[in-house]
């Protein structure tokens, strides 16, 4: 159904292609008269089997997915994050990416420019927090744009860490070229 400009999916996401919005509804939300429609997006996607679930034309076996990320790729990735894979964190990142931690000197946090940076930032989190961990995640993605919701939990030099925090994602080509993290502000 379109309502709005917004295209809704049971469950999953409310594509809003005006305003370039992504948000999850579930089932504590429910579309007017308590029922969820079936919708239909075009010709680039279909539903699978009338189940009301959308599949997108890359998730079908269509090729690769260029321009566009799925939530497999954002839970793929915070896997590597829990793993402490650098290597393969560094896989998912473009030469070009940018980093903005969710804590540092300027109102956006430290700032990572380039690979080789972005990877030096990420192991010092990994030495500031050698436990950390993501968990209690949920995943978004909309076209280029990715969004993870998580709970990171660890310890620092200054004691036990637990906070909710979210990652905004940009990809080109397959591959992030803007991580932008931030958590919510404990004590």
């Amino acid at each position: 159904m379109v309502t709005g400009g917004a295209t809704w999916h049971r469950g999953l996401v409310a594509l809003d292609p005006v305003q370039g919005v992504a948000r999850r509804e579930t089932a504590a939300t429910p579309w007017r008269g308590g029922r969820w429609p079936r919708v239909h997006l075009g010709r680039e996607g279909a539903h699978d089997g009338g189940t009301g679930a959308y599949r997108a034309p890359w998730d079908r076996g269509g090729g690769a997915m260029p321009e566009h990320v799925s939530e497999r790729v954002l839970k793929e990735l915070l896997e590597a994050f829990n793993r402490h894979d650098l290597d393969a964190i560094m896989g998912y990142f473009a030469d070009d990416c940018v980093l903005y931690m969710p804590r540092g000197a300027g109102p956006r946090g430290d700032r990572y420019s380039g690979k080789a940076a972005v990877r030096a930032g990420l192991a010092q989190r990994f030495e500031g927090i050698p436990d950390v961990r993501y968990g209690d995640d949920t995943h978004w993605a909309c076209g280029r744009l990715g969004v993870s919701e998580w709970t990171l939990t660890g310890t620092s030099a200054s004691g036990r860490v637990e906070v909710r925090g979210v990652d905004l994602l940009e990809f080109e080509g397959g591959k992030v070229v803007r991580k932008d993290s931030f958590w919510k502000i404990v004590g």
